[in-house]
């Protein structure tokens, strides 16, 4: 039994050194346990430099013992992989989606400025932090601490995926920071954000940063200040956008919806088709539309909130003019989030 072969088949075992015989180098011998498939279980002497040396058992175990031990041995490795893969994962995933949450406080600002430059700090100094996510928790729909001051702080975290500041205290200048920077945002909410309007937007997607290339899902509900011009700066710079929520957005028109559908009619600049849109509320969309909600328009549509619209009064008809050919769509009256994915269990949407 080579030394190679004691390393990944034998573990050692305590013993009193005045038992434990010389190696032929003069090297005292430590007492081990064979793990091998022949000699499973049988102890013997082994010595660091020329391995094995003599065996502590005369005899070697019988069937049964032998069996036995081979399924506990391979048992125990299995658990050890399985182990050590899962301890992997988890440091992998807490590496991938470490997030911030800052929840409301009703300290003042300036505190809450100086946690996210604290927050900067230790990501440049600790490169196995990626803050991928920034969360606002409010309470009670609004979170007077954030505003346009802490926006050009995290303006600064440049592995930052996803921003929800949902009821946040910012405006339309303080677009102009994450407009400008570096992060690779997907994901973004200004849900109830009352003080960001057209103006916000272009702002934010215009400045030739890297927000207009990477945004997929864009979550502008129940913002007073935006009209069909947030929706034309849309359909200009987010190429990559396949999620919208435009719901209780009083001022979003027909031609919002031709804006969108003509966006994915335009081969140039290669758009990524809208999967879904929500414009529940949208108390100035027409029947009208739904010429532009039809085939050919939104091929890649596989979800549309209509609800509490002037639709929600023609369901049949408009169900079948927004899906026929389209098997995949769903249509939702109820007024649930994105892809009725907010646990209404009694819901049941409409599908062709």
């Amino acid at each position: 039994m080579s030394s190679s072969e004691i390393s990944s088949y034998a573990s050692v075992v305590a013993n009193s050194n005045d038992e434990a015989p010389l190696c032929h180098c003069s090297q005292r011998t430590h007492k081990c346990i064979s793990w091998s498939d022949d000699n499973l279980g049988r102890r013997y002497f082994n010595c660091e430099d020329h391995g094995f040396v003599v065996w502590y058992d005369k005899a070697p175990p019988c069937l049964w013992q032998k069996q036995s031990l081979i399924e506990s041995r391979d048992k125990i490795r299995r658990q050890t992989n399985e182990i050590k893969a899962l301890r992997d994962a988890i440091g992998q995933i807490s590496a991938e989606l470490s997030a911030l949450k800052l929840v409301k406080t009703t300290g003042p600002t300036n505190d809450l400025l100086k946690a996210i430059k604290d927050l900067v700090k230790s990501q440049n100094v600790d490169s196995e932090k990626k803050y991928r996510r920034f969360v606002v928790s409010t309470w009670g729909g609004s979170c007077k601490s954030i505003s346009d001051s802490c926006l050009n702080i995290v303006s600064a975290l440049r592995k930052l995926t996803s921003l929800n500041l949902a009821g946040a205290d910012v405006t339309d200048s303080g677009m102009v920071a994450l407009g400008k920077s570096d992060v690779p945002i997907m994901q973004l909410s200004f849900r109830g954000c009352k003080r960001v309007s057209d103006r916000g937007i272009s702002h934010l997607l215009s400045n030739e940063g890297t927000i207009s290339r990477t945004l997929s899902t864009l979550d502008l509900g129940h913002m007073p200040g935006i009209s069909d011009r947030a929706i034309h700066t849309i359909t200009r710079y987010c190429k990559a956008l396949t999620e919208l929520s435009l719901r209780s957005c009083f001022h979003v028109t027909d031609s919002s919806i031709e804006l969108l559908a003509t966006r994915e009619r335009q081969t140039e600049g290669g758009s990524k088709q809208l999967r879904k849109l929500n414009v529940h509320n949208c108390v100035s969309l027409t029947t009208g539309a739904l010429r532009w909600l039809s085939k050919p328009s939104f091929a890649g549509l596989h979800w549309l909130g209509l609800g509490q619209t002037r639709f929600a009064g023609r369901r049949e008809t408009v169900t079948a003019t927004i899906c026929e050919q389209r098997p995949w769509l769903t249509l939702c009256f109820d007024g649930c989030e994105l892809g009725c994915y907010d646990g209404w269990e009694f819901h049941t949407p409409q599908r062709h």
